[in-house]
């Protein structure tokens, strides 16, 4: 008598959940190294012509690692949480975890559409560009509600530099594919890795 395997459920584990927290803190490490200096000698809106690169391709690593609906959302917000007492975004703040669920609901619904059209790693790279684009603009929406003198710093360069934000985000995600089909099939990777549909 033949038997139907139930199919699997893409359920989270404390695994999938370490690695996103590991891929934020990682994240926020790097943006706080280069971007706060940055930011303070160049003014805002300029630390990410030097981190975004590097930022997108930790996210897509390790979001391509537990590969599953979810993941980006919970780096964008422990990313956001980690940076609310720091110059990252802005000025200290929960408000921050508002860019937070900006940077994760494009990034998630960016990359949910292209795995609808069977192009998932393209995804991954335009959400890369869309998380960019989308988190300098709320920066910028957030500051002007704190009524912040840097918000008219950022109003003067961001329609210059959305589009470089966006290219460098695209880049990064590329990178990030690209690192992640290189090392998938080493063993600690393997074992990281999170089992999927």
């Amino acid at each position: 008598m033949m038997t139907l395997k139930s199919p699997k459920k893409m359920s989270w584990s404390t695994k999938d959940s370490v690695i996103c927290g590991i891929t934020a803190a990682l994240t926020f490490a790097t943006s706080f190294i280069f971007g706060a200096a940055i930011t303070a000698t160049l003014g805002p809106g300029m630390s990410g012509f030097v981190t975004i690169v590097i930022t997108t391709m930790v996210v897509v690593f390790g979001a391509k690692l537990v590969n599953k609906l979810g993941a980006l959302f919970m780096i964008g917000m422990i990313f956001s949480f980690l940076a609310t007492p720091t110059s990252i975004f802005g000025p200290p703040g929960i408000q921050k975890l508002a860019i937070g669920v900006v940077i994760g609901v494009l990034y998630e619904s960016t990359v949910w559409l292209f795995k609808k059209l069977k192009k998932e790693n393209i995804g991954y790279m335009t959400a890369g560009a869309t998380g960019s684009i989308g988190a300098i603009f709320a920066i910028l929406y957030l500051l002007r509600i704190l009524d912040q003198e840097t918000a008219s710093k950022l109003s003067a360069v961001i329609y210059w530099i959305w589009a470089p934000y966006g290219a460098l985000g695209f880049i990064g995600g590329w990178f990030g594919i690209k690192l992640f089909q290189r090392l998938e099939h080493i063993g600690p990777i393997q074992n990281l890795k999170s089992s999927t549909l």
